[in-house]
Formats: C-alpha cells, structure tokens, sequence
C-alpha cells in the first residue's frame, strides 16, 4: 500500500472517518436503513482490526438468520459493495483497506489507521500504570477528552454491545478516578467541565453528580449545585424509580447551607422554616428525611414503649401475575389522597417509582388497617375513573432497632 496519511476512525459516540484535518463521511454515512448491515460490517473489521477474521464468524455474526440464502456469496458480495463504500468516501487506496487471504478477512494492516476506541484504551492503561500523579490525571483527562459518547452508539447490533458495555465500564472508572483526584487538588472548574460531559453520558452515576455540585458550590454557584440536584432527582425517579443516595442529599445540604452563610441567625431561620407554606394535611418529605424521622420514632419507641408501624402502599394495574406498571398520573393522585387521608404527624415519602412508604406514629397493626382502609375509600372516591389498584404492606416498628446504627 503506498503511504498516505493516517485515516481516523471515529467509534466512540458515532462513527466517522478523517483523513488530515476533515472528517468525511459526517453526511454521506447513513448507518441505518439497508446500508445498515454494510456498515456494521466494515465497522466490525475495523473494531477487531488486530486479527484476520474466518469467513464462517462473519457469516455468523450477520446472515446467520438468513435460510436459504447462501451466506458465503452474501458475504462475497456485501465486502464488494464495502469496497465500494470506502471508495466514495474518497479514502486514499481505498479499495485496498479490506483484504482477503485464505479464506479470511481484514482491515488492511498495513494501512496506517488510528482508531479513537483504541487510543482511549491506551490512555486509560497508561494512566493505570504512572506512577507520578500529575501525569496520570493528565492522561486520564486526554482520555476522557475522547469519550464523546458510548461505542457506536447509533448501532443496535448485538456484536456491539460487549464492547460498549467495556469501554463504558472503562469511562466511569477512569471519570470517578480522575474526578476524585481533581477534586483533592481543588481543580474545580476542570471537575465541572468533565462532570458536565459526564453527566450528559451517564447521568445515572450518582459521583459525577455530587462533585459537580460540591464543585459549583466551591465557586459560589450554588444555585445552579441546587438546580442541578433537582435535575438529578427528578431524572433518577422517572428513569429508574429510586431516590438520591445519602450522598448526594448531603452534598445537596451542604450547598443549601453554603448559600445561608453557613452560620444562620433567628430570622434566618423562621424565614427558611416559613419559605414553604404548611398547605396541611400530612407531611411528604424526601426519603432521606423520611429515614431520619423513622429512626428518631424508634428511639422515641425505647423510652415512651408505644407501637408504631411502616406502611408500604403499592400502586399498579391488574392483578396477579397481570400487574402492570400504572401512568405517573395515578402516582401523582395517591400522593394528594395521602396527604388529606394520613394525620398530620404521619409522615410520607416516595419509595419507588410504583411506591410509597408512611410511618404511623403511636399506632396499632388495627389501627394501620384502619388508615390503609380509609386511603382505599378515599383514592375511590375521588378518582373514580383510575384503574389503578391499591395494595398495602404493614410492617410494625421494634424499639429494639434503636440499638442499630441509623444514623
């Protein structure tokens, strides 16, 4: 193969080629449609580049679902059109980057390409491997520079995903690594310029979230540490149905309470305890707080010996083994029936996403089944149209579980 220069691949959040200093194919390569499998193909040779790959694993791996057909002639024909496709895209010697040989197929060795997957990898490996901390946060931040995105992230195919899974994996090690680091040496507007990149790739990861906001909260933005929390918070309940760890509420707090000054005077305070209007009914709080109140009742529970119970109210459609998850307008309805159906000093919290939980101060398993009875009549009552159904859990509370640790 003559020399040229290098062509790049991007795979990392999309695929792509360059040559020099343009990126080429950005319009022209339509993944999907018919051309689909064309590209995933020349995409699978590129991933596994190191190797020559048999002709029975490529056959496998893409027309193994084709009866009939002749999956050899298949293959035969879909590398020509390959060939093809790499030529329109105007690759130097392109029609030599896919070689044969024996029965097998490759990405040409000898054709100088660098692969952007690659390269983060070797980041990643080297920064394992420093054993000066400056370098190694260097390195881990060139490589985090590169992740712009999962793995081919466009491609639905099943070859994909172990490798997306890795170098996903890969990411959020290296990102949690870095980030802790960063955050020891106070870099904190490198820590909210790699968490705002993460956050758009992982949101699910609580870390990335909680030093961007005790990073924002460093730089004087609280209001946007909070904003952020609020994000957070609602995205992990509608996406996965959980609350914030204890973690998060705590850098959350820790932000709140940077933005009184830290130190609060009497008027502070009442101002702070009034910014919420009590609307009555009983209190919905976060489940954090919910945590703290339950634990306060049982110690309570060990010096005035009164019962108390937990109630769990399950919210779904159908019944048996027919349950389906219910609309978040009928979570949204049990939360205003709660409110008016518990006493005041009954405290509630959302526990899930088909879920919430009470706590029934100075109260009977009897009693408990009055209040889940009268939850039923009134959720009935007031939606009457809902098909949602109402399922309850009593759990009592022990004064024996203050000799636990809660805190």
């Amino acid at each position: 193969m003559d020399s040229c220069a290098a062509i790049r691949v991007r795979m990392l959040g999309g695929f792509a080629f360059s040559v020099g200093d343009e990126e080429t194919g950005r319009k022209k390569i339509d993944t999907g449609g018919r051309a689909k499998r064309l590209w995933s193909l020349i995409e699978y040779l590129i991933a596994f580049r190191s190797r020559s790959i048999s002709v029975d694993e490529l056959t496998e791996t893409f027309w193994a679902d084709k009866a009939g057909d002749n999956p050899v002639v298949t293959l035969q024909n879909n590398i020509s059109r390959a060939r093809s496709a790499l030529t329109e895209l105007g690759l130097p010697n392109a029609r030599e980057l896919i070689v044969s040989a024996n029965g097998r197929y490759a990405w040409n060795p000898a054709a100088p390409t660098e692969v952007d997957a690659e390269r983060f990898e070797a980041l990643c490996t080297a920064a394992r491997a420093a054993k000066d901390q400056p370098a190694a946060v260097s390195g881990m931040m060139e490589a985090l520079e590169l992740y712009t995105g999962d793995f081919l992230s466009g491609s639905t195919e099943e070859w994909v995903t172990p490798l997306r899974i890795y170098y996903r994996s890969l990411y959020i090690e290296v990102c949690r690594t870095a980030l802790r680091a960063l955050m020891e040496q106070e870099r904190w507007m490198d820590v909210i310029g790699i968490c705002g990149r993460a956050y758009s790739i992982t949101p699910e990861v609580e870390e990335v979230s909680i030093h961007l906001i005790r990073a924002l909260t460093e730089i004087g933005q609280v209001g946007k540490a909070l904003e952020h929390y609020e994000t957070v918070k609602k995205m992990l309940m509608a996406e996965y149905g959980i609350n914030p760890s204890e973690e998060l509420e705590l850098a959350r707090t820790q932000a709140a309470r940077t933005q009184t000054g830290g130190k609060l005077d009497s008027d502070t305070v009442l101002k702070l305890i009034r910014e919420q209007e009590f609307d009555g009914g009983a209190l919905h709080c976060d489940y954090g707080v919910f945590r703290h109140l339950v634990w306060r009742q049982v110690r309570s529970m060990a010096r005035t010996h009164e019962e108390a119970q937990i109630a769990i109210i399950n919210l779904s459609l159908g019944s048996g083994d027919d349950l389906l998850a219910p609309p978040a307008t009928d979570m949204k309805r049990l939360d205003r029936v709660l409110k008016v159906s518990l006493r005041t000093s009954d405290p509630y919290a959302r526990l899930s996403a088909t879920q919430y939980i009470a706590l029934l101060s100075n109260a009977t398993a009897a009693n408990a089944d009055v209040v889940t009875a009268r939850v039923d009549t009134n959720f009935r009552q007031m939606y009457p149209r809902s098909r949602a159904r109402l399922t309850y859990k009593i759990v009592p509370l022990s004064a024996s579980m203050a000799t636990t640790d809660g805190s």
